[in-house]
C-alpha cells in the first residue's frame, strides 16, 4: 500500500468535485492535477483541539525518555531524542464506523497514519523500534519510518498505529469527548518550522482508517486532523526584551489622545550573518496604522530604514477565544535588522480596541538562505504574557513650566516637570517601556 504517492495542494473546493471537467472555471486547481487522475476528493479537517485545558495538540518532551505528559510546544533540539506527545479531544465516532461495543472485531484492522516533515526524524540511532506511551499500555501497535535521502522521490516521516479490536483505540478516542494524550519515542526535531507554505513547514496530517490492512477497496478513511507543528527554542536567548509605553487597564487605548508604544530592544548574536528579520507574534493589539496593500506600519527602527510590516492573522476562533498557544494563528510584525548583533531599539505605535489586561507574544527571528533566498525561522521563544493591571495616575507634577511666559512668546529653554509624590504601581513585565511622554494640542517648537 502506498497512500501518499503524490500530494497536490491547491485551493479549498467542494467535496467530490470533478476538477478535470471543470478546468475552465478552476484553472489553478486543474493545472496541478496529475495526468492519471480524474477526480481529487477533498475533506475538511476535523477539530479535535481542546481549547479549555490550553494544551497544544502536538508538543514534545526533551527528557530523553518515553512520556505522554504534555509540554508547551515542539522543542527544537537536534542533539537529543524526545517524545512527540499528541494531546486532543476526539470522539470514537469521528475516527471509525465500527461499533463501540466491547469485543467488536475490527475487520482488516483499524489504523491511524501520522505524516510529518522529515525534519521531525525518527531516531534510529537511539532505538530501531518506536516506543509508545498510551493511556493503557500497548493498546495500539506502532511503526515509524523517516525518508530523508535527498534523492528520494518524497521526503517524510510516517508513523502508523494499528489495532485489531475496538478497545485498542477506545483508550485514545473515547465514546464521550475526553482529553487524552499519547507519546511516541524517540524523535529528533531538527529545525524550526517555517511560517510559509514550503518544504520546511512542519504541519502534520493525521488520517484514521477502517480496514487499514487492505485490500485497498475495503479501506475507509474516516477522521482527518491537521496540526500546525510549531517549534520553540529549548532555552531563551535572554537578549530580547519588550514592553509597553503609555498604557492603562481601565479603558481602550485607541491612540486618540495618547499613543501606546510597543518597545522592543536587544541584540541577536547567533545567526547574525544570515539574519533576515525579527518576527513578533501577538494576539490582542493592532498597529496604529497599516497600509492594506503593502502591510507597512508606523515604526521607529534604530538599525534600519526598511519599513516594518504587519501580517494580520485570524483574530478569534469560533468559540471567541484567541488561539494564543499556536503562534501560526496569530498576527505578526516583521522587522528588518541590518546589524542584529549590535544593540537595537524599536518603537511601534499600537492600539487596543478595549480595556485589555493581557497581551501574549512570541519573539522570533528568521534567517535567509544565501543560495536560494528562502527564509526560515531560526529561533522562537516560549510564550510571553505582558499583563496590564494598573490605571493611569493623575497625581504628581508634570508638563512645561510656562508661568512666566505669555501666548506667542518664544522661550529659549523650556523646562518640563516630571515628578511623582509616591512610587508608581507597575505592571507585571520588565520596565524597558518605562518613560515620561508629553503630548499637547499646541505646537511648542
Amino acid at each position: 500500500m502506498n497512500l501518499f504517492t503524490d500530494i497536490y495542494c491547491a485551493v479549498l473546493i467542494p467535496q467530490n468535485t470533478d476538477i478535470v471537467n471543470g478546468y475552465g472555471t478552476l484553472p489553478i486547481v486543474a493545472t496541478t492535477t496529475p495526468k492519471n487522475t480524474l477526480t481529487i476528493t477533498t475533506s475538511n479537517s476535523q477539530d479535535w483541539t481542546d481549547y479549555v485545558t490550553n494544551t497544544n495538540p502536538l508538543v514534545s518532551s526533551v527528557t530523553g525518555s518515553n512520556t505522554n505528559t504534555p509540554g508547551s510546544s515542539l522543542i527544537q533540539n537536534a542533539a537529543a531524542p524526545q517524545s512527540l506527545v499528541f494531546s486532543f479531544k476526539a470522539l470514537f465516532s469521528s475516527v471509525t464506523t465500527f461499533s463501540s461495543t466491547t469485543g467488536t472485531a475490527v475487520t482488516n484492522g483499524w489504523g491511524m497514519m501520522i505524516v510529518m516533515s522529515p525534519s521531525i526524524e525518527f531516531d534510529t540511532a537511539t532505538s530501531a523500534t518506536i516506543s509508545t506511551k498510551q493511556p493503557v499500555s500497548n493498546s495500539l501497535s506502532a511503526t515509524a519510518i523517516s525518508v530523508t535521502n535527498a534523492s528520494a522521490y518524497n521526503q517524510y516521516t510516517l508513523v502508523t498505529m494499528t489495532g485489531t479490536i475496538v478497545e485498542n483505540f477506545q483508550n485514545i478516542f473515547m465514546t464521550t469527548a475526553t482529553k487524552t494524550a499519547f507519546g511516541l519515542y524517540p524523535f529528533r526535531v531538527k529545525a524550526f518550522s517555517s511560517i510559509y507554505a514550503d518544504s520546511n513547514n512542519q504541519d502534520i496530517m493525521i488520517a484514521t482508517i477502517d480496514g487499514i490492512n487492505g485490500p485497498q477497496n475495503r479501506m475507509t478513511y474516516n477522521g482527518y486532523f491537521l496540526i500546525n507543528g510549531f517549534t520553540q527554542a529549548a532555552t531563551a536567548a535572554g537578549t530580547l526584551n519588550m514592553g509597553f509605553i503609555n498604557y492603562q487597564s481601565s479603558s481602550a487605548m485607541d491612540g486618540s489622545k495618547v499613543p501606546t508604544m510597543l518597545r522592543i530592544k536587544g541584540t541577536v548574536t547567533n545567526n547574525s550573518t544570515a539574519f533576515d528579520s525579527l518576527t513578533v507574534f501577538f494576539d490582542t493589539l493592532t498597529p496604529f496604522f497599516s497600509n492594506k496593500h503593502s502591510g507597512e506600519i508606523y515604526c521607529y527602527n534604530s538599525d534600519s530604514t526598511v519599513p516594518c510590516i504587519y501580517h494580520q492573522g485570524p483574530l478569534t476562533l469560533t468559540s471567541g477565544l484567541i488561539e494564543k498557544y499556536n503562534y501560526m494563528a496569530l498576527s505578526r510584525f516583521s522587522i528588518t535588522l541590518n546589524t542584529p548583533a549590535a544593540a537595537f531599539n524599536i518603537l511601534i505605535p499600537v492600539t487596543f480596541t478595549g480595556a485589555k489586561t493581557d497581551t501574549n507574544f512570541y519573539v522570533a527571528y528568521q534567517v535567509r538562505n544565501t543560495t536560494n533566498g528562502y527564509k526560515s525561522l531560526a529561533y522562537v521563544e516560549a510564550l510571553r504574557t505582558i499583563s496590564i493591571s494598573q490605571t493611569a495616575t493623575l497625581s504628581g507634577s508634570f508638563g512645561p513650566v510656562v508661568t512666566a511666559a505669555s501666548v506667542g512668546q518664544s522661550v529659549s529653554n523650556l523646562q518640563l516637570r516630571a515628578t511623582s509624590p509616591s512610587n508608581l504601581s507597575i505592571n507585571t513585565a520588565n520596565n524597558i517601556g518605562a518613560a515620561f511622554s508629553y503630548f499637547s494640542e499646541w505646537d511648542y517648537l
